[in-house]
């Protein structure tokens, strides 16, 4: 049967997100398909397996003969494949998302020259959620780098946006969220100063968000840091954050050698003439 006459295969390809990765899980359990479906339509070449259960779709020309130039798989359409499944897990939010410098770049909050040829991407992850091979296998032409994390103590949903990649959507951390979780990967994958030029672009971050998750990060850490850093950036919505709520446990924290130290959030923050010495 052409592809002309199979309905199943049309309509496949039709609702297929361009530029888009799909896990048979996917097409089996949310769009109807089945295996039978998958192994006949790789066969014929309509659509192409890149890993153990994950596709994508080749498309088609006028006359129905699947096309054969080489499509650039992008590491955003396999965070999408991945977020997809958060759906069909009855989870109110992503497994894996977009999140902490990653984020803030996406929303033009950070504006750092790397020194590597390829994009450095952060990816937050559930604890429990194992990263599928097809996306650690694949090369994605970025450093791909994986941070299991449990920072808040409730799912917040509100504290994702979407970022539109022109065929599909993935949800990524807000600012706020987002600067937390570059908080947390201090001082071993971010430097505290870093974080304070990344906290000195945040002058637009809401009072009411930030309030909410800070009383509920499980890190005491993150909690001063951010507190710290907001204070000698002198953001004025730190005047508007309910700090009463947050518990900021007891003692010094020291994050890094040679830094300045904050006496009211008992602390280490970046040297600065602005820090409170």
């Amino acid at each position: 049967m052409g592809i002309l006459k199979d309905k199943k295969i049309n309509q496949l390809i039709q609702s297929w997100p361009k530029d888009a990765i799909l896990t048979s899980e996917w097409i089996i359990h949310k769009m109807g398909y089945t295996k039978s479906h998958l192994q006949k339509y790789s066969r014929s070449g309509w659509i192409k397996l890149i890993g153990k259960g994950a596709y994508v779709c080749t498309g088609i020309d006028n006359q129905g003969i699947p096309l054969k130039k080489k499509q650039k798989i992008e590491w955003q359409s396999g965070v999408y494949a991945m977020q997809a499944l958060r759906l069909n897990q009855k989870a109110t939010t992503p497994l894996v998302h977009i999140g902490g410098r990653s984020a803030l770049e996406l929303k033009g909050l950070a504006h750092f020259l790397s020194m590597s040829s390829k994009q450095s991407v952060s990816l937050f992850v559930q604890p429990t959620y194992r990263v599928p091979n097809w996306f650690k296998k694949n090369n994605w032409e970025a450093n791909i780098h994986f941070f299991p994390s449990r920072l808040f103590s409730k799912p917040f949903p509100d504290s994702f946006i979407e970022k539109d990649w022109g065929g599909f959507a993935t949800l990524m951390s807000c600012p706020e969220r987002a600067i937390m979780e570059v908080l947390y990967l201090c001082p071993k994958h971010e430097s505290l100063d870093h974080a304070k030029l990344l906290m000195e672009n945040l002058a637009g971050l809401r009072p009411k968000m930030v309030s909410t998750l800070l009383q509920y990060c499980t890190s005491v850490k993150v909690k001063r840091l951010f507190l710290a850093l907001a204070d000698i950036c002198n953001h004025a919505w730190l005047s508007d954050v309910d700090v009463k709520n947050i518990d900021l446990g007891s003692g010094k924290r020291f994050i890094e050698a040679g830094q300045a130290f904050h006496p009211e959030y008992q602390i280490s923050i970046p040297k600065t003439e602005e820090a409170k010495n």
